[in-house]
């Protein structure tokens, strides 16, 4: 994903940037909570990505980011999304299921699959809408 992220920090970043889709006054606690780790994990966390330009941060404060690291955040946002929509929409994983798988492997996904994984998504819910689930998820 560049900026040298370990897919833990990949993680802090994304949920840094679902928390400040819903609020402007994002704080350390929030994002502990959201992820279920310390306070000390969180804090130590969101050093790391302020060093790399992505998170703006003083200590007591809230946390927002830098234009570079909402644009990274929202490509690692939409890898998830993306490969969500696959799991659950088109081959009819349960819900938290999908969520799970999705997390673990949008570290790994490249661009280039990302790319064909958001094609055939769209083709497959343009033309076919639930048939897979339908034919196989419902037994």
């Amino acid at each position: 994903m560049g900026h040298d992220l370990t897919p833990s920090l990949e993680d802090y970043l994304e949920t840094i940037f679902i928390l400040c889709s819903k609020s402007n006054n994002v704080k350390p606690i929030d994002v502990s909570k959201a992820i279920g780790v310390s306070r000390a994990s969180t804090t130590e966390a969101i050093k790391k990505l302020c060093s790399r330009g992505l998170v703006i941060y003083q200590t007591h404060n809230t946390i927002s980011l830098s234009e570079i690291g909402t644009s990274v955040a929202s490509d690692i946002h939409d890898k998830h999304n993306s490969l969500f929509i696959f799991f659950n929409d088109i081959l009819g994983l349960p819900s938290n299921n999908a969520q799970d798988i999705a997390c673990k492997i949008e570290h790994i996904v490249t661009s280039d699959l990302l790319l064909r994984i958001k094609m055939f998504n769209n083709y497959y819910l343009d033309n076919y809408k639930n048939e897979f689930k339908n034919k196989f998820c419902n037994r």
